[in-house]
């Protein structure tokens, strides 16, 4: 039964499966093999059937085998006499296909091979092959240079034409080289400046000259873009730069002179279509690289209007206005954009350059030029046009786009003009806690508040950290209360990390031409101040709280210790005859020494193997934390300075700042004993609980060293009576 369920699972598996039997010569030589057995999928990927294949040879069944490159009886004899397990990828001649075939043998003179048919895989990678090798020749190929270099300035790679004319004969050669070893080395300066400005700031340097020394020493002028690049962190992790050699059109444009040799480059040029028209602006001449910018062929262009068939329509006329104004002062033609739609309907943006042809009695003939495609480079000024007017995290306008709008907005027919202040309360606190991402997020999702609840009309902007403003042309001083009475309803609905938002605002609003938007802004920033100011002892205090409950609801372990090193630290306290004010601010500062711990990844405080260095660097941070979200409100601003210095040592040697016997405040020295008892006799992720022989032990080890040696014996002495 058992046998008879393998049969039947080797026959229908996906896998070709066939059992075969190697036939040796008089010398014992493999020489032929014979098929025993096959299955379904063995037919399929063959062709065979088993009634034509069972018991015959494979000379019989396929004598061409011994014909292949591969010796395919050969290696079948040696694993069937020698045993073993071979797996190859293999193209079988016969059929025509590739497959991958595993062979391996039961038992000697025998054995079984699995197949597979990979012929649809091994064509698709040797098409990625083919496509990236395309890719590569392109980049060879174009004259503009391409190279990319990494945050140590060092080149990652470049095209052949950027290493020809660094005088190398290959693209390997320039790889790990810095431009202080290339031929230019006296402009390396320049070049690492601009470097360093992409590095630092993420922006663009797009379509600047700049000179280039080549390898023959001659000073070449180049127009230059150099673009960061992102790893898929979005972390810049380097530079790509590309420029093209425009030296000889420098020199046309300055001695307006026309060459042969000018006019083939520019017919030549890469996506740089040259082109002739008569005096009436039909073409006569265009070079054939206009079928890859403008999608037509040389002849379907001959003929049309320069100025106006390829031209977009709301564009033409200005256009024509200015080719013929040009073609009338028998003037050049320089550095003139425009955009046409080409013939998939695109709209490409072209930088136009050109100069009249004259006749003996100086009249206008023709007209010849160049067109760049340039689209690229709109593309990116577009881009770079929206982030100078938009903040990037909340994709609102900016402070810059404001103050422009503020200027063309304040005119006597949108009065009365609103202006609404609004400021994120709580967000410094949030970001001490829970780190800057739960700050970014709880700006973005006020900045979508404000937007949703926002009329089309109405200018947003973040013009600070946390600071939004509105202005609401044409709305009285009621209606913008209204707008923002919405807006803090709506704001109120949400929370991050479990903490509700809460926003501060104030407005104002100007009636009459002759006031100020200078002195209404000044009102709706005062008024938002005077809300905030109310609000903010309530709202830190209780932020404060949800931050603890926090760390207690994620980490119970942290409430236990907290609690338990509060009620140690009074003892201690009580001990030392410390007043009821004093052992009130010593609870409070022992159940919250802790609280910066909400910012650490919560996977290294309960992490049961041993930290890593960096990890204990991290843990390291929560004093400071701690200190940071208590110094937020005047509550609780009393506790900070005990928290911060728990894990500093009476020896010099703790941290964070390394102070010294009493340097460190009091009761940071009585929690320091009692967080290390605490922590010693209690169960933690990474070790049991000591016993409280060896813990007492190890405190004595330590006074004067980690621990002040008063509070150690009154501990062991008052305390736990030891």
């Amino acid at each position: 039964m058992r046998e008879e369920f393998y049969k039947r699972v080797i026959y229908n598996s996906p896998i070709g499966y066939a059992y075969h039997k190697i036939v040796c010569d008089s010398k014992g030589n493999p020489c032929d093999y014979e098929y025993i057995e096959i299955n379904n999928a063995f037919e399929k990927y063959t062709g065979f059937k088993a009634e034509d294949i069972i018991g015959k040879r494979i000379s019989e069944v396929l004598p061409q085998i011994y014909e292949s490159e591969f010796n395919w009886v050969g290696i079948y004899g040696n694993i069937a006499l020698n045993g073993g397990e071979e797996e190859y990828e293999q193209y079988f001649e016969p059929f025509g296909k590739w497959y991958k075939i595993q062979v391996y043998s039961p038992e000697k003179y025998y054995f079984i091979t699995s197949i597979i048919e990979i012929t649809k895989q091994k064509l698709l990678h040797e098409k990625l092959e083919s496509s990236e090798r395309m890719l590569w020749n392109v980049m060879d190929t174009i004259p503009t240079r391409i190279f990319w270099k990494g945050l140590d300035f060092k080149y990652l790679g470049c095209s052949k034409s950027f290493a020809r004319d660094a005088g190398f004969s290959s693209s390997k050669e320039v790889i790990g080289k810095d431009d202080y070893e290339m031929s230019w080395r006296k402009l390396a300066d320049i070049y690492h400046k601009e470097d360093q400005y992409v590095f630092e700031t993420g922006c663009s340097m797009l379509d600047y000259e700049q000179c280039l020394i080549n390898s023959d020493g001659e000073t070449r002028f180049l127009r230059t873009s150099k673009i960061p690049l992102y790893d898929n962190n979005n972390n810049i992790y380097g530079m790509m730069g590309i420029y093209e050699d425009i030296t000889e059109r420098k020199k046309s444009e300055e001695l307006l002179k026309e060459s042969q040799l000018r006019y083939e480059q520019l017919a030549e040029a890469s996506r740089s279509v040259a082109w002739e028209v008569d005096k009436k602006g039909m073409y006569t001449y265009i070079s054939p690289v206009c079928e890859k910018v403008f999608g037509y062929k040389p002849e379907e262009v001959i003929g049309k209007m320069y100025f106006y068939d390829l031209a977009m329509e709301e564009d033409r006329e200005e256009i024509m206005e200015h080719g013929y104004a040009v073609l009338k002062q028998k003037g050049i033609l320089s550095d003139y954009e425009y955009r046409i739609k080409n013939k998939n309907n695109k709209v490409i943006w072209l930088l136009s350059n050109g100069f009249p042809i004259l006749d003996e009695h100086g009249e206008v003939l023709a007209f010849r030029g160049i067109d760049i495609d340039i689209t690229y480079l709109k593309e990116i000024e577009d881009k770079i046009r929206y982030l100078s007017f938009h903040d990037q995290l909340t994709g609102l306008y900016n402070r810059r786009f404001f103050e422009e709008e503020l200027k063309r907005l304040d005119t006597e027919r949108n009065l009365p003009l609103s202006l609404a202040m609004i400021d994120v309360n709580g967000l410094k606190l949030v970001n001490d806690a829970f780190g800057h991402k739960s700050g970014d997020r709880m700006l973005k999702k006020v900045g979508q508040i404000i937007k949703k609840e926002c009329r089309t009309d109405d200018i947003i902007a973040r013009i600070g950290g946390d600071e939004f403003v509105i202005l609401l042309p044409k709305t009285n001083y009621s209606d913008a209360v209204i707008i923002l009475d919405r807006i803090h309803k709506a704001v109120e609905k949400e929370n991050i990390e479990a903490i509700n938002l809460s926003i501060s605002y104030g407005c104002d609003t100007k009636r009459k031409k002759s006031e100020s938007m200078e002195d209404v802004f000044k009102i709706a920033e005062t008024n938002m101040y005077k809300l905030k100011t109310s609000q903010r002892t309530n709202l830190r205090r209780e932020t404060i709280k949800i931050i603890l409950e926090k760390l207690f609801h994620e980490i119970p372990l942290e409430e236990m210790h907290s609690n338990g090193v509060s009620q140690i630290s009074v003892s201690i306290g009580k001990a030392l005859g410390l007043n009821e004010l004093e052992l009130n601010k010593l609870k409070m500062s022992g159940l919250l020494h802790d609280i910066g711990k909400i910012a650490i990844d919560k996977d290294i405080i309960i992490k049961i193997e041993l930290l890593e260095e960096s990890e204990r660097t991290e843990i390291k941070r929560h004093p400071e934390v701690s200190y940071s979200i208590l110094s937020s409100s005047n509550e609780y601003s009393i506790f900070a300075e005990d928290v911060l210095y728990h894990h500093e040592r009476y020896d010099g040697n703790g941290y964070p700042k390394g102070l010294k016997g009493e340097e460190i405040p009091l009761n940071s020295r009585i929690i320091a004993v009692a967080d290390a008892y605490d922590s010693m006799t209690n169960d933690r992720p990474y070790r049991k609980a000591k016993e409280k022989s060896e813990v007492i032990k190890i405190l004595k080890e330590e006074a004067g060293k980690q621990f002040d040696p008063r509070i150690v014996k009154v501990f062991l002495d008052k305390v736990i009576g030891e």
